[in-house]
């Protein structure tokens, strides 16, 4: 199966595709072209990172990559978190706001996609959770 079929047939992977999915031509662009949260994607590492990434996951792998630098995923994420909330429209800082303790809790710690995937699900199957 393909990596997005994979990811797909995941309730906590599904979720994720879609969020991202909602939001993201917003993302792109911003870091495509708005100069602060450009910096801060590749000071984050998120060129490097997004690329092996989605090199491992169409290899069938699952280990999340490493940063540039040691730089911890969840700290990095805040911080493009942050400058994409600074940025954005009111609807990606409201999906920023709403999410953004669950997505960076699910990648504190975790070595692979299965980890992130295992500490998401919870949070996805909460009734509490909107869109």
């Amino acid at each position: 199966a393909t990596a997005l079929a994979r990811l797909s047939a995941d309730p906590a992977g599904a979720w994720l595709l879609a969020r991202a999915e909602e939001h993201r031509d917003e993302i792109v662009q911003l870091i495509t072209t708005d100069r602060p949260v450009s910096v801060v994607w590749h000071r984050a590492g998120g060129p490097a990172f997004f690329a092996a990434g989605l090199n491992t996951l169409r290899a069938g792998g699952d280990a999340l990559p490493t940063l540039a630098g040691g730089s911890a995923l969840d700290e990095s994420l805040a911080r493009v978190g942050d400058a994409l909330a600074t940025h954005g429209s009111p609807a990606l800082r409201g999906a920023i706001a709403t999410h953004r303790a669950a997505l960076i809790a699910a990648v504190r710690g975790s070595t692979t996609l299965g980890d992130v995937l295992d500490k998401l699900r919870p949070y996805v199957a909460s009734p509490s959770v909107v869109g």
